[in-house]
């Protein structure tokens, strides 16, 4: 099972990717100043979709640990990990709803992959 994991804690694997500010994969949202941790992973999401570079090299994060400075807590990466591990057809359902303007309850992933 693939995690998201904390750059500042030990065990790290050099084999870890690290999605975080200054990585392409970043959130470029900031808490506080464009809403709660939440909100900002939300808008993360929606930004994504939009982001067809990103899209196209999630692949390079399939099977692969992620790391960020959030974990343990909610975090970018979070989401990062279901859809990179997700399949194509569940990577692309997710886009149409995000297209479409599917959103639940600020989250635009419907469910578990």
């Amino acid at each position: 099972m693939y995690r998201v994991l904390n750059k500042h804690h030990a065990g790290v694997p050099a084999s870890a990717v690290y999605v975080g500010r200054g990585s392409k994969w970043g959130n470029p949202f900031r808490i506080g100043p464009d809403g709660d941790r939440a909100a900002v992973i939300a808008k993360y999401e929606r930004w994504l979709a939009d982001q067809h570079h990103l899209l196209r090299a999630l692949d390079e994060l399939r099977g692969c640990d992620l790391v960020c400075f959030c974990a343990p807590r909610p975090c970018h990466g979070d989401f990062l990990l279901r859809l990179a591990n997700a399949t194509r057809e569940a990577r692309i359902a997710w886009w149409r709803g995000v297209k479409a303007g599917g959103m639940t309850r600020g989250r635009v992933w419907p469910g578990r992959v």
